[in-house]
């Protein structure tokens, strides 16, 4: 290692040096030291592996304090997280269990509670029990009766039914309590007993109540007084006596009466085809010899004279028409009925068509609705919708832009069918008139027989149902609705 240092100009060196040029403060040379580095870089080296091995050893040692003093402390720390883990979970067992024994004790709480409020209604309920219950155990000895058995029989406490019931020193023969305790079952008995010296009848119930186990531990009578009962039960066996014999007397009266309908009946019979053939001779013989007096004799007859002839022949004419209606009237009450399904949408377009071919100059609007079916005879429904359908066909003649109408009602509970015309209507105040046999609501302007609606109430009324109209003239073109049920 070599250490050089400057060496400069001082005053003193002034004297010698000042001729040579130097100043105060000029560098003159320098001093130079020289010291051989290598035994001293021997020993610094010896010294520095001598500190290695000691810092090494040191360093060792302290890894192993260090690496045995982690070992223990993380064992150690191990076990205080599982036991702190070990001591959280006792804890959160603990906390569930007394929150569950909380919950129980208020469940048990609230239970004994609607325990104790079922209790008091029970008492309640057999303390105003207007029937008799006893509840007795398996030896037959009474361990509870209500209120109202106390009071009918007296409290009998810890000694056997039988002697407080019925004064007996064995059960009763046919006992419904031993007969629940053989089979398990419920069983009813109507026995009659002895209360304040006066005979009642009881209808008595026995059922038996088990323990856990399942055995029958005691049973449960019911005592209820059926007095009134029995009352009643023989006053109708009376009145059912009374009524069988009335009943036989009744048959006896309607099969009489069945009789003479059926002679009614016959006779009519013989009298619709005494009209039709002893009725039919003499019309025959006006028209005519009526025919013969205008071909004959018309030439000597005035104005007046052919109009009498004119008049006589179409009273003959409506005669035989009304004829043949009456017949028709009572041939819808004899007829028998054949009861299968029927289109009455289809038998209506089929009318309507007919009408049409009658008088094809005439301009009328038929609506029919389609879907009605019903249940009835075919020919006799078809003959009261020729009637009705024939009567809005008459009345809306005189009727500019006539409508016509078929279809169901629907603002009716029952399947309610309807024909309704814009024609001249009627007046409501005779509504009552217009099923009526040769009753007519209108004059000579329509023609007819009044006997056509009667026929169609008969056909109606013989398939169970019923037929009404509503209708007005207050105004024009209102009209009238027929309705029907079957």
């Amino acid at each position: 290692m070599r250490m050089i240092r400057p060496f400069v100009v001082e005053k003193s060196c002034l004297p010698c040096h000042g001729r040579q040029g130097y100043k105060v403060g000029d560098i003159r040379g320098g001093i130079s030291v020289s010291i051989p580095l290598d035994d001293l870089f021997a020993t610094q080296e010896a010294e520095l592996r001598h500190m290695r091995l000691w810092h090494a050893g040191f360093w060792l040692i302290g890894l192993l304090t260090i690496g045995f003093g982690s070992h223990r402390l993380s064992r150690d720390t191990r076990s205080l997280i599982s036991q702190d883990n070990l001591l959280q979970e006792k804890n959160e067992e603990l906390e569930m269990t007394e929150e569950e024994l909380r919950q129980q004790l208020d469940e048990y709480l609230q239970t004994q509670n609607e325990l104790l409020e079922e209790k008091e209604k029970l008492d309640t309920v057999m303390a105003c029990m207007g029937d008799g219950l006893a509840i007795v155990g398996t030896d037959f000895k009474i361990i509870f009766q209500n209120k109202a058995m106390s009071e009918m029989f007296g409290t009998g406490g810890d000694i056997p039914c039988y002697a407080v019931y019925q004064n007996r020193s064995e059960p009763c023969p046919k006992c419904p309590v031993a007969a629940a305790f053989r089979d398990g079952g419920i069983h009813t008995r109507q026995i009659p007993m002895k209360v304040g010296g006066r005979e009642i009848w009881f209808e008595t119930t026995a059922s038996p109540f088990h323990d856990a186990m399942g055995r029958i531990i005691g049973g449960v009578q019911i005592y209820r007084n059926i007095n009134e009962r029995k009352r009643h039960q023989q006053e109708i066996e009376d009145l059912n006596s009374s009524l069988e014999q009335r009943v036989k007397e009744r048959t006896a009266d309607l099969e009489q009466t069945n009789r003479a309908l059926e002679t009614a009946n016959r006779e009519m019979e013989s009298f619709s085809y005494s009209v039709s053939h002893d009725l039919r001779a003499p019309l025959r013989h006006i028209n005519g010899y009526s025919q013969a007096l205008n071909e004959e004799y018309g030439q000597l007859l005035d104005t007046n004279g052919k109009e009498y002839l004119k008049r006589i022949c179409a009273a003959s004419d409506r005669m035989a028409l009304l004829i043949d209606d009456l017949l028709e009237l009572s041939r819808v009450t004899r007829t028998e009925l054949h009861r299968k399904s029927i289109n009455l949408s289809g038998i209506c377009r089929a009318i309507a068509a007919n009408l049409r071919e009658s008088d094809p100059k005439r301009e009328t609007t038929f609506v029919i609705e389609d879907g009605a079916i019903a249940l009835g005879d075919p020919l006799l429904m078809r003959q009261a919708l020729e009637n009705i359908l024939g009567n809005a066909w008459k009345y809306t003649s005189k009727t500019p832009g006539a409508r016509i109408e078929f279809g169901i009602s629907p603002n009716q509970s029952t399947t309610t069918y309807f024909v309704r015309d814009n024609g001249v209507g009627f007046d409501m105040a005779y509504s009552g008139k217009l099923f009526g046999a040769f009753q007519r609501l209108h004059g000579a302007e329509f023609e007819g027989t009044g006997i056509g609606l009667a026929t169609v109430q008969r056909i109606i009324q013989r398939h169970g149902g019923t037929i009404w109209a509503e209708g007005s003239e207050e105004s024009e073109g209102h009209g009238a609705t027929f309705y029907f049920t079957l």
